[in-house]
């Protein structure tokens, strides 16, 4: 048991000391003020405009966990005046990994929240929508490539506008192909 234990600490500091090992920071901070106008919010037959502050604060994180495996992980926090001072954040993950050179495995995750104006019952309303996605992308050519991807999306809103929730499953195969127009040189 205590072997195990032992286990933990190291292997998070072997992952910890490999991504600062490189030296660059793998971190960014990112602070951006708005200010604005807008007349029709809502969206409401009688518009009445409002002025609003929005910060916004982005989170970056990138490390290349080995020299195949790459870790992306950005979250955006949302503070809006005109909103009742509400926080909205937003979280985007990425796991890739390249298992030769012709075939890579993607497995991301995008959550966002926010809120947003509904024709039907004139107000705003909180959401949040999450997407979770698998992918395998194989070469075949130097200009062609085969996707395969899968995907899980929920949606959901306050109790209001219910009515618009859904859960989709999703599946696709792609070919890419790269056309590039020749080019003379003299």
């Amino acid at each position: 048991m205590k072997k195990r234990k032992l286990l933990i600490p190291i292997l998070a500091g072997l992952v910890v000391g490999q991504i600062f090992a490189e030296g660059n920071r793998p971190f960014s901070i990112i602070n951006t003020l708005r200010f604005g106008y807008n007349d029709n919010p809502d969206r409401k037959e009688d518009a009445s405009g409002s002025a609003y502050v929005e910060d916004v604060v982005d989170f970056a994180f990138n490390a290349s966990l080995s020299d195949r495996t790459d870790l992306v992980v950005k979250s955006q926090v949302r503070f809006k005046t005109d909103t009742e001072n509400k926080i909205h954040p937003n979280l985007y993950a990425v796991l890739s990994h390249s298992v030769s050179p012709r075939l890579m495995f993607r497995l991301s995750d995008k959550f966002r929240s926010a809120d947003k104006p509904s024709g039907r019952s004139g107000g705003r309303y909180d959401y949040f929508k999450n997407t979770l996605g698998a992918s395998a992308t194989y070469v075949l050519t130097q200009k062609d490539r085969l996707e395969l991807s899968l995907s899980h999306q929920i949606a959901q809103h306050d109790e209001e506008i219910e009515d618009d929730d859904y859960t989709t499953l999703s599946a696709g195969i792609s070919w890419a192909r790269d056309i590039r127009p020749q080019r003379t040189r003299s």
